[in-house]
């Protein structure tokens, strides 16, 4: 993976190993693909590597744009985007991905966080000048508050923006080749000499093998 931009709270990187990658097939998500479902979770042993956190009710995968197929009735996802919201230690913010598959785009980006008020502890290292205007700014009856400050956001960007990178080079090294091998749709793929997960995820065929089962 290259970085491409980096910013506190965003980043934007190339990887070629994740063209063509497809994420559903693979198990990146909890649930079987069902081409009506538009929303899935995360898998659990899949967050762990994001602050070892395990609660998947807030870790949602949805497909991106569609691709058309040139000279075809056919049609692709081109994007997954994967939203997942954190409360860390009093810390809360949400964060999301946008992955493409075609030419292995990835688009990083987070909300600015906020502190829960009653959860939040100051941590020990931070400068202490930004410790008592936390402190300050929590002398409120809101449960969230905001931090409007550049030592803040310095202090966040560091602590979290290297946990998201590392992420995408999880995803870059997931293998799933036992899974392949028990694709069922891999007899097509052979016979059509298809280029695999590339042309995975493709409607009318789904809908046949649907109809088949229900016959």
């Amino acid at each position: 993976m290259k970085i491409l931009e980096k910013n506190n709270y965003s980043f934007k990187a190339h990887s070629e190993k994740l063209i063509g990658w497809n994420a559903f097939k693979c198990g990146l998500f909890d649930e079987d693909y069902n081409p009506y479902d538009l929303y899935f979770n995360i898998a659990t042993v899949h967050l762990k590597p994001l602050f070892e956190t395990t609660d998947n009710e807030l870790a949602i995968g949805e497909y991106g744009r569609l691709r058309e197929y040139e000279n075809s009735d056919e049609y692709n996802y081109d994007e997954i985007k994967l939203t997942i919201v954190f409360n860390l230690d009093g810390i809360f913010f949400e964060a999301h991905y946008v992955i493409n598959f075609a030419n292995g785009e990835v688009a990083f980006e987070m909300d600015k966080p906020m502190i829960c008020v009653k959860d939040f502890m100051v941590p020990a290292d931070i400068d202490s000048g930004l410790a008592e205007l936390i402190k300050e700014k929590m002398k409120t009856d809101n449960r969230l508050v905001s931090i409007d400050d550049e030592r803040f956001d310095k202090y966040y960007s560091e602590k979290f923006l290297p946990i998201f990178i590392d992420y995408v080079e999880y995803l870059e090294n997931l293998t799933f080749g036992d899974k392949c091998k028990e694709c069922i749709h891999l007899y097509n793929y052979n016979l059509n000499h298809s280029d695999g997960c590339k042309e995975l995820f493709v409607r009318n065929r789904y809908h046949s093998d649907r109809k088949a089962d229900e016959d």
